[in-house]
């Protein structure tokens, strides 16, 4: 016998007995099959085991159920909860009844017993990054490719997208390995080391194909034995520079590679490439010769190719990961150092396992380019750095005003006040600002443990026949109180939106004052000035 089927069975008898003042317990017993004392001790109002918290808990359900949603609530915003905000709300909530703080490992404990929770380590972010990740630049983006290929009439078959990557020839990734489960300390993997740079030019197009690769490796000679004794095809490309990078010159030489490789197969009339701002990629040969080609060039958003390159998005990573395991292969067959011999084989080997057709066309899906589906990109977006101003709103003069050099003493007084009263008003705008973004976190805070009270609340008067009426009157004064809460929270939102704009408007002020002052201040100076160009223009002429 179940225990949820025994609980109902239970609520049942409880009804029953509500509803018919002359059933007794036990006849209420024998119909719905439950045990007598259970029936009397739960008509009572003593609660059953499986209700009851446990000592060692500090919260009740309903809170602990406010707090994981709250924090779902952050994380569907982008702004995922360390563990030590969440135990920080915990104890929030524990103060408004006066409970002591939850232990040390309450918060990691806690995530742990809840399935829609779960710890994940988060990864570093670069500023210039994430500012990129706009949903308008992300959006404009799109709109620029839609309506290229649009213009142009370029099929799927014509649209390519081509970058570089580098290698150190003989440097291994980091991974995930088995060991003994009694072995100290980290394990090592030994690597040649040999950190000789070449670069590998790769295009690729959304049906999936490509063309020859352009290694570039250092040096200023191609050697013979790069050619016979390595197994490379014969349209592949080996060019060489000072430091294996490349540059103008070898970005051109790449383009007539492409336009070799590409024209037969081309099915329209323009091809179009998409490349990232590499000053290679936009040098004037480089632009002549796509122009005399018929190859439309389309430039990504400055650090946002992790999302919009399909070649960063499906093909590189997996490639380097399999080069990494080459020279592994290398290194437990005692080849200690790898020279551009030995890379040449092992890149082909791994270039071979990974531009598969399949990673080819997934690249294109995820950057959301083919087929054509910005959502793809925009849905992964969760970091906002930059709020669009309100239209509308003139925030600024039409002639700011800048700090001067004073070149008199009234001058320099006039602006040392007005720098003061600046900062001034800037701080206040400032700490204004902060301040009514913990009002309005503390706001959603409320208005979440709000809702789920007011869904309880609606249970509870579902279930008024076998709910005490105590607790339907705790329920109901506790949404009250709440409701209260968020009504004074609202009143000072209101409050620090005034004083905000207040400030902002003390502060604009202060600066469209301060030119007039500047002025007033030379003008003062001014009589002063003509008498001394005065004299010395008549001392020039021998008057004096």
């Amino acid at each position: 016998m179940s225990q949820s089927s025994s609980e109902a069975r239970i609520l049942l008898a409880l009804l029953a007995l509500q509803n018919d003042p002359k059933l007794k317990v036990r006849r209420a017993a024998e119909i719905y099959k439950v045990g007598r004392m259970m029936l009397w001790r739960r008509q009572q109002g003593i609660q059953s085991r499986s209700d009851w918290i446990p000592k060692s808990r500090k919260l009740s359900d309903l809170e602990e159920q406010i707090i994981v949603q709250f924090i779902l609530d952050l994380d569907s915003r982008g702004f995922p909860s360390r563990l030590r905000f969440v135990e920080e709300m915990a104890n929030s909530l524990l103060a408004d009844r006066d409970a002591s703080p939850v232990g040390k490992r309450w918060a990691h404990n806690f995530v742990k017993r809840q399935p829609e929770l779960k710890t994940r380590l988060f990864r570093k972010y670069d500023y210039q990054r994430a500012k990129c990740e706009d949903p308008t630049i992300i959006r404009n983006w799109f709109r620029l490719v839609a309506n290229t290929v649009a213009k142009y009439g370029i099929r799927s078959d014509d649209m390519w997208n081509f970058d570089e990557t580098g290698f150190m020839m003989g440097i291994i990734q980091s991974g995930m390995v088995v060991t003994g489960s009694e072995r100290e300390g980290r394990p090592k993997s030994v690597q040649p080391g040999n950190r000789e740079w070449i670069t590998a030019i790769q295009a690729i197009n959304a049906e999936g194909q490509l063309i020859p690769p352009f290694l570039i490796g250092t040096g200023q000679y191609h050697l013979a034995n790069w050619y016979r004794e390595c197994d490379l095809p014969g349209d592949w490309v080996i060019a060489t520079s000072r430091n294996g990078w490349t540059n103008n010159e070898l970005g051109l030489e790449w383009l007539k590679h492409f336009d070799r490789s590409t024209s037969n197969r081309s099915v329209g009339v323009y091809r179009l490439l998409i490349l990232d701002g590499h000053e290679s990629h936009h040098s004037a040969n480089f632009e002549r010769y796509c122009e005399e080609n018929k190859i439309i060039t389309l430039c990504m958003p400055a650090h946002a190719s992790h999302l919009l390159q399909p070649l960063d998005v499906g093909c590189f990573a997996v490639l380097k990961q399999a080069y990494g395991r080459q020279i592994e292969h290398l290194i437990r067959c005692s080849i200690t150092h790898i020279s551009k011999t030995e890379f040449f084989d092992a890149f082909y080997a791994a270039f071979k396992a990974t531009f598969t057709k399949s990673n080819i066309r997934g690249g294109f899906k995820g950057a959301g380019l083919a087929p054509f589906n910005p959502e793809n990109v925009i849905s992964k977006l969760d970091v906002q750095l930059r709020t669009p101003t309100p239209p509308g709103e003139a925030t600024e003069p039409s002639t700011p005003w800048t700090s001067k050099t004073p070149t008199t003493a009234i001058e320099a007084q006039s602006q040392d006040a007005a720098e003061h009263e600046k900062h001034q008003a800037e701080t206040e705008v400032t700490k204004c600002r902060q301040e009514r973004a913990q009002l309005q976190l503390e706001k959603e805070a409320i208005q979440a443990k709000q809702s789920i009270l007011d869904k309880a609340l609606k249970d509870c008067h579902y279930n008024s026949s076998v709910v005490p009426r105590a607790e339907l009157e705790e329920a109901q004064h506790s949404v009250e109180e709440l409701k209260e809460k968020v009504a004074r929270l609202e009143a000072s939102l209101e409050h620090e939106s005034r004083q905000n704009a207040t400030h902002s408007k003390i502060l604009l002020d202060h600066i469209m004052k301060l030119e007039p002052e500047q002025k007033r201040a030379e003008h003062a100076m001014k009589p002063e000035t003509e008498l001394t160009t005065n004299i010395t223009t008549q001392a020039g002429r021998g008057h004096i």
